[in-house]
């Protein structure tokens, strides 16, 4: 299949989007201590 034949390619779209995700939550609880505690 195509996903075996390019793995270079998901590993590398796989980590950016795991990126974005956890940007996505660090953001998430920095606004969450801002509200609970601003800084």
């Amino acid at each position: 299949t195509v996903e075996k034949t390019r793995p270079n390619l998901d590993l590398t779209e796989l980590r950016r989007v795991i990126e974005e995700i956890e940007k996505i939550k660090y953001d998430n609880i920095k606004k969450t201590c801002s509200v609970i505690e601003p800084f």
